[in-house]
């Protein structure tokens, strides 16, 4: 557990969060079909290109703090290991086409919370890649 910092960090508190990934996907259901959910298009870079309000109300920072950023801005940089995890889900999610995922942090408030992401290669055109996003009830 660090310190937010970037994006993860708007600037007030010393609030904490972490990161949680993995990579399985549910057989049979795919939820990120469904409309209505947040999203991103990302770049081959792994920049943000376009966020939906809804995502930017997820990440409590506004449209123009996102755009052009690397999704690796949202991760802890005294983590050691978060840089060299998210360029293996982006290897992974480049060979397969797709990456199904989840992300823990902190809202503003101090309050927990957990997101689940799927990426799909292209699904916003060419060297587009489509991110969905849902926030996950915490117990």
């Amino acid at each position: 557990v660090r310190p937010r910092d970037r994006l993860a960090d708007p600037g007030d508190g010393d609030l904490l969060w972490y990161v949680y990934r993995f990579g399985s996907i549910s057989p049979g259901l795919r939820w990120w079909e469904e409309p209505g959910h947040a999203w991103a298009i990302l770049d081959d870079g792994r920049r943000f290109v376009e966020v939906s309000t809804s995502l930017t109300e997820i990440v409590e920072a506004p449209r123009e703090a996102i755009l052009g950023q690397l999704v690796d801005s949202l991760a802890n940089p005294e983590d050691a290991s978060a840089l060299e995890d998210i360029r293996s889900l982006w290897a992974e999610f480049m060979e397969r086409g797709e990456l199904h995922a989840t992300l823990r942090f902190r809202r503003l408030d101090g309050s927990p919370r957990e997101i689940e992401y799927h990426v799909t290669r292209e699904g916003a055109g060419p060297e587009r890649h489509l991110a969905v996003v849902r926030e996950i009830e915490t117990a």
